[in-house]
């Protein structure tokens, strides 16, 4: 006789990763200089390419790797100033020369890169936007991809000041391995090739990412409690334990040789860098340690979970891992019900008959803290947000 049991999935969502950078060893800034009417790097002559990079992340611990071309729905536009888009068709003629293309748009096979094959002039910026949708096959889900990427042309014979942020570009974080050093420090720094801008010369603006997708200066909302900026402005300290499954924080710089930086206006043209951090769990397994024999007359039993990665146990798992036991008393066709959680319950041992017991174990991440709300409105405590996990 065939005894079986029925097994689901419990896909978890999965957590993209994206951006945009150049391909290549053309860059995305270029310099004009007016006397011989020059462009370096040429775009003309050599094209620039700028290539997407979707990445997706199972917190279950798979990683799906690069899923760029699988993306659907591809589309690049220009995007004035004022937030107007404009879609890239690929028949665009070049401001300089008619006869030529300004873009030359990369396929499913490319990437989905675009080709930028004219100069832009100086002073100047050319605002870029990348759209697509990927579906996740496993549950049908749709996930909206939306990049911006602004290519830049400075003005040779002006010196124009360049920002600098002492933290990687994107960057991961492991709540399980690097919870000690959840809180980072981003030091930014503007330099001149004389050396680096005054500080009565310079403010530094650290802007996030909204989920509506505009940016908006840091501290502007109650919930900006994951970032504190010192009191000139140069550094930003972040506790990656509050800010939720990803954080995308833009810092731009106001200069005025002249020692006002207070009266600039931020432009597209203004010193500018970006830093995305994602959480990102090990990966881990697990296994039911559960001992298999119970001796005559027992009171309780403890249930046991080895939970392990590719460095051994995990440490302290039950501070991001939600630990669920089941137990079933059919053991040829269990249906199971919640006993107990976490690593090492223990419970009453009265539901082992003569047939025996089931148990099973599931281990899932319980996910960033999230602020609670009560109808619409966030609790608070003597006036500090709450903030709890989802498992």
């Amino acid at each position: 006789m065939i005894k079986s049991s029925y097994i689901s999935i419990n896909y978890q969502p999965l957590h993209p990763s994206m951006g945009i950078a150049p391909d290549g060893g053309v860059t995305d800034s270029q310099s004009y200089d007016a006397g011989p009417g020059t462009w370096t790097p040429d775009y003309r002559i050599t094209p620039l390419v700028l290539r997407p990079s979707v990445r997706v992340i199972d917190p279950a611990g798979d990683v799906t790797g690069d899923v760029t071309a699988k993306l659907a729905d591809v589309q690049w536009f220009e995007v004035t100033s004022g937030g107007t888009e404009t879609l890239i068709t690929g028949s665009e003629p070049s401001p300089h020369d008619s006869t030529k293309k300004k873009y030359t748009l990369g396929t499913a096979a490319d990437g989905w890169t675009l080709q930028v094959n004219a100069n832009i002039n100086a002073p100047g910026a050319l605002s870029l936007r990348f759209k697509a949708k990927y579906l996740d096959t496993r549950t049908n889900a749709v996930y909206t991809v939306m990049l911006d990427h602004v290519v830049r042309c400075t003005n040779a014979t002006l010196t124009v000041p360049q920002l600098v942020i002492d933290f990687a570009e994107v960057s991961t974080w492991d709540p399980i391995y690097e919870s000690a050093a959840a809180i980072v420090k981003l030091k930014a720094m503007l330099t001149l090739p004389s050396g680096e801008v005054d500080q009565a010369k310079r403010t530094f603006v650290w802007e996030m990412l909204r989920e509506d997708g505009t940016w908006s200066e840091v501290g502007q909302s109650i919930l900006d409690n994951e970032c504190t900026i010192s009191a000139d402005t140069s550094e930003l300290t972040l506790d990656r334990s509050l800010m939720g499954t990803r954080i995308d924080l833009r810092c731009r710089a106001k200069y005025d040789p002249d020692g006002n930086p207070a009266a600039v206006t931020l432009t597209d043209l203004s010193p500018e860098r970006r830093v995305s951090c994602v959480r990102e769990l090990c990966y881990f397994d697990y296994d039911n340690t559960t001992p298999r024999r119970l001796a005559p007359g027992s009171k309780k039993m403890r249930l046991s979970c080895r939970i392990h990665g590719d460095r051994g146990d995990l440490p302290d798992p039950e501070r991001e891992l939600s630990i669920v036991w089941y137990s079933a008393t059919n053991v040829t066709n269990p249906s199971y019900k919640e006993i107990a959680r976490g690593m090492n319950p223990t419970v009453s041992a009265s539901q082992v008959g003569d047939a025996g017991l089931m148990t099973g174990v599931e281990v899932t991440d319980r996910g960033p803290l999230k602020y609670l709300m009560v109808d619409g409105a966030y609790l608070t405590v003597g006036g500090k947000l709450l903030m709890a996990r989802a498992k």
